[in-house]
């Protein structure tokens, strides 16, 4: 597990998946933060893009607090979410993916399907899920 994708979506939820990722490192691991904008909605702008860059910069110094790993590598990438994820992770050749089970929701969730469960099912390698309720009990990996 040297190289952990992290896909995070802006929710409050994916937030926390990056202190449980830090929490599950060492000195060796090497992150890779990951924004994936779906164009569903329409062409993805330049301001887009770079305001998901700083999203994820936001997330460097917090990781390289916790940990001192290895490296910090931030992604954006365009296209279906579960699709870019799994993509990323085969690409990166990623040991972990870390990730919420809920992103997305209500109409989004119905229309483009739950990202998390098609990422499971595809991603070449492990994948942690993390629901509301198990952050809600104090999950912590230490």
């Amino acid at each position: 597990m040297n190289k952990i994708l992290l896909p995070l979506d802006g929710s409050d939820l994916a937030e926390s998946a990056v202190e449980v990722a830090a929490n599950m490192s060492d000195s060796e691991t090497v992150f890779v933060l990951l924004r994936v904008i779906n164009p569903l909605l329409g062409a993805i702008s330049k301001a887009e893009k770079e305001e998901a860059r700083d999203y994820l910069n936001g997330f460097v110094s917090l990781l390289a607090k916790k940990k001192a790993p290895a490296d910090i590598r931030v992604l954006v990438v365009e296209g279906p979410v579960a699709q870019k994820i799994i993509d990323v992770a085969e690409e990166e050749g990623a040991g972990l993916i870390v990730m919420t089970t809920q992103g997305a929701g209500g109409l989004a969730r119905w229309l483009i399907g739950s990202a998390a469960e098609r990422v499971v099912r595809h991603a070449p390698c492990p994948v942690l899920t993390i629901g509301r309720r198990t952050l809600e009990k104090g999950f912590e990996v230490s």
